[in-house]
């Protein structure tokens, strides 16, 4: 009885499924990669740009987001999570309130964002006399610094 096919028929059809599978899943640092030419970052920052001066204080929901890139399988490897920026733009012009912002994202060379889940987070703003904090000049006692008070 020769062992050669029946084990050929049954270890070899194994491997090559390991070797698919392992290429085409591999998941390491939070990434996700599909199929060598796709990747899944998940629990990615979603960070507030504008332009300064900025009155307002920003909340932001979702604060982290799932991103889904393309490129070439080696770019996608070198790919880490801190190497992809998600962020919301905030125009000086608005004002305190709460609005629905597309997000965008920055992807590192060579590589291209295919989605973003969820597309739009909600951004709220604050004016920030809202926050507590004192004015610049004024003592912790609210009169300006180095006045002379009358004695009481």
């Amino acid at each position: 009885m020769n062992r050669g096919p029946t084990l050929l028929r049954f270890v070899f059809p194994i491997a090559f499924a390991l070797l698919v599978w392992f290429n085409f899943f591999i998941t390491r640092e939070g990434i996700t990669v599909l199929g060598g030419s796709e990747a899944l970052l998940e629990s990615v920052p979603v960070m507030v740009l504008h332009e300064p001066p900025m009155r307002l204080l920003a909340d932001v929901s979702p604060d982290e987001v799932t991103v889904r890139l393309s490129g070439d399988a080696a770019r996608l490897q070198a790919v880490r999570p801190e190497d992809v920026r998600a962020f919301v733009s905030v125009e000086n012009g608005l004002e305190a309130g709460t609005y629905e912002i597309f997000l965008q994202v920055l992807p590192p060379k060579g590589v291209s964002v295919i989605s973003i889940v969820p597309a739009k987070v909600t951004v709220r703003l604050l004016a920030t006399s809202e926050a507590p904090r004192l004015r610049p000049g004024v003592g912790a006692e609210g009169a300006p610094a180095g006045a002379d008070l009358p004695e009481q």
